[in-house]
């Protein structure tokens, strides 16, 4: 059985720091724990699933999971879910423990406030947490572009935003805590590659009375995104492909096909799917 190799990123390390530097080291302690527990989530619905993990590297706010095999949109669901779940499940058992034994209240309430701040934050829609991951497994059944672009778009948001509260926090009572997040953010983001033209191009470039014809003959294993990435300013671009029959693509049924279909997907089996 392969074993599960164990990575910290920078941004873990920054954290830790911080909270050691700040004497902050019992709040550190139960993150930490619910981080452990957050993941254990995510690995055992994965292992239930029959995915197996090769590493597993600690972040600011869970870990990035690598799996041997390509996660299926309702595995990844069930799978990016399984870490808050968990947390919100310590959650009810920490304010259970309360009513039933009040004195416990002392001993869990850092770890209820980790859990909660865990499993929260986690579930927004922004790469690369949980959140991100069960907005795209739903969304990208319908519309793969549209899904990169929601994220993309949220996580500017995100960026801007806690790089705003961490200039306005050296003005009063500097936190560092916004500045971590917005780097651990930024980190994510100069990591994505969107090729905003070639949708643009696609989607909405104005028709002119007069286009010249871009005549492309494609194989049946070309994907969608080789296809987006052939369409041209000025052009009109017709994809022809012989798949039991000559089949001829537009651009304007390409649109169609990518708001449909994923981008890695070939033409065969976008052809295959239809019939």
């Amino acid at each position: 059985m392969q074993k599960t190799k164990l990575k910290i990123s920078i941004s873990f390390i920054l954290l830790v720091l911080m909270y050691l530097l700040t004497n902050q080291i019992v709040f550190l302690i139960n993150y930490v724990m619910a981080l452990i527990f957050h993941e254990l989530g995510h690995l055992y619905v994965a292992k239930q699933k029959g995915y197996t993990a090769s590493s597993m590297k600690l972040n600011l706010l869970g870990a990035s999971i690598k799996i041997h095999n390509k996660i299926n949109k309702d595995d990844l669901f069930i799978i990016a879910l399984a870490g808050p779940i968990t947390n919100f499940i310590i959650c009810i058992i920490c304010t259970s423990l309360w009513w039933l034994i009040p004195e416990t209240y002392v001993f869990t309430s850092e770890f209820f406030r980790c859990n909660l701040l865990l499993a929260s934050f986690n579930m927004l829609p922004v790469e690369p947490l949980d959140g991100a991951k069960i907005l795209d497994s739903i969304i990208s059944k319908h519309s793969k572009p549209t899904a990169k672009i929601i994220s993309f778009i949220l996580n500017v948001i995100v960026i801007v935003i806690f790089a705003s509260l961490f200039i306005y926090s050296c003005f009063n009572q500097i936190n560092f805590t916004f500045f971590i997040f917005a780097l651990f953010f930024a980190s994510n983001f100069s990591k994505r590659k969107i090729n905003f033209d070639i949708y643009y191009n696609l989607f909405f470039k104005k028709n002119k009375p007069i286009e010249k014809i871009n005549f492309l003959h494609i194989q049946p294993t070309c994907t969608l995104l080789s296809l987006l990435k052939q369409t041209r300013e000025g052009y009109f671009t017709i994809f022809y492909c012989e798949i039991n029959q000559p089949t001829y693509i537009t651009e304007h049924e390409l649109q169609d096909l990518i708001t449909k279909n994923s981008l890695n997907s070939t033409i065969k089996e976008v052809i295959e799917k239809q019939h």
